[in-house]
């Protein structure tokens, strides 16, 4: 895959008034949370929309002594008003603004996500409305790099309000004032300015291809690590690079090696989508088959096989969609990246554990050839005999 293209020069501010025509200027809605300004989430963003154009915030009081200077506070009503006439854009903090921002229908729908306060995460409203808000977004900005990747992985245009270097990137000015600005404001502003413009976008890969490099460096300096490794491949993976199956493969092994009993679906299965993306339909479909751990799998996998001896898909020519949805890859990185208890109660669910043992070890032993026979045993003594019998067939 082609390197993306870097963004206009930062150093100063004139590379950024370089990036595109400056468009007539724009007002900004903004739809806050509960609790007054200090409750804001991305108060940073809200001051560079404060340098672009022109920013409103909705709230029922008239007045609010610390909300900044620059930022106008307007009722609901007057709200819709604005969001009416051309050039208005609304920007969401909050996921039960949802049936607003739907009944507005603005000219661009900008979200910012929030981390649930509270109860919130909880409540089945809070992910349900999410799910819906991010569908009518032109642009989600989330400070969870954990969502950020499965706004990817849904194809929804997103940046990661987030980032471990706090050295300024660049800066941007407006009159007389100068401000620096962070590489994941530079990100957000120019993405920004490319729904502002309709242009296509090119800052998803950038952003992507930082964070690759990022973890590339990590691992350098850390070895390799499960979730590292795995964050990696992710990234790897959506910037087509083809050291993304080496990254995961190295992921999924230090997985087995730690013990974890849902590695097979968190790790393992995401190779399909990689094989799947490579053309190589039969492997990405063993893959599945080898990680389909219930029912509804074991019906999706035979299905597959049925279409692909029929003929009737070819999931290269249609940018691997049946099979990425299937195996649900979007969810992959909440089972990754979130640990659970492990379920130890009764001999049942120990037997559970011992199966998902050696489908890990099957997939290390038949498909990585990592992990030699004499090791597996020594590791798992109480699987010896599932495992020779695996070895040596029945």
């Amino acid at each position: 895959m082609e390197k993306p293209a870097p963004l206009p020069d930062t150093d100063s501010e004139v590379g950024l008034d370089q990036a595109s025509t400056a468009p007539p200027p724009v007002r900004y809605v903004l739809f806050p949370r509960k609790g007054g300004w200090s409750a804001f989430p991305y108060p940073d963003i809200a001051a560079l929309l404060s340098l672009e154009g022109d920013i409103y915030y909705v709230s029922s009081l008239t007045q609010t002594e610390d909300i900044p200077a620059v930022i106008n506070v307007i009722t609901l009503p007057k709200a819709e008003q604005l969001l009416s006439e051309p050039r208005t854009v609304a920007v969401i903090t909050h996921p039960y603004w949802l049936m607003a921002a739907a009944s507005l229908e603005p000219e661009l729908c900008i979200v910012l996500l929030p981390e649930p306060a509270g109860d919130e995460a909880e409540s089945p409203l809070w992910e349900s409305s999410i799910a819906k808000l991010v569908g009518i977004a032109d642009l989600v900005g989330t400070s969870s790099e954990t969502r950020y990747m499965k706004l990817l992985f849904q194809g929804i245009r997103a940046i990661w309000l987030g980032g471990e270097d706090p050295s300024p990137a660049g800066t941007v000015q407006k009159e007389d004032l100068e401000v620096p600005i962070r590489d994941y404001e530079l990100f957000f502003l120019h993405a920004l300015r490319q729904i502002l413009s309709g242009t296509p976008d090119s800052v998803t890969l950038l952003q992507c291809s930082v964070r690759a490099d990022f973890y590339r460096q990590l691992r350098a300096k850390a070895g390799a690590h499960e979730t590292i490794s795995f964050l990696l491949a992710a990234y790897e993976y959506l910037l087509e690079d083809t050291r993304a199956m080496n990254s995961l493969q190295e992921a999924f092994a230090h997985a087995v090696m730690n013990g974890r009993s849902d590695c097979v679906t968190s790790h393992y299965r995401f190779l399909s989508a990689i094989h799947a993306r490579a053309g190589q339909l039969e492997n990405a479909l063993r893959v599945y088959g080898i990680s389909a751990g219930d029912e509804q799998d074991r019906h999706h996998y035979e299905q597959l096989c049925r279409w692909l001896e029929a003929g009737k898909i070819n999931l290269y020519e249609r940018n691997c969609c049946v099979l990425t949805m299937i195996t649900g890859l979007h969810c992959v990185f909440w089972t990754t990246l979130e640990e659970k208890p492990q379920d130890i109660g009764n001999s049942a669910s120990i037997r559970r554990q011992d199966v998902w043992k050696m489908r890990w070890l099957w997939c290390m032993q038949s498909i990585f050839r990592i992990m030699p026979v004499a090791r597996i045993i020594s590791s798992y003594p109480e699987l010896r005999w599932l495992c020779v019998e695996s070895v040596t067939g029945p």
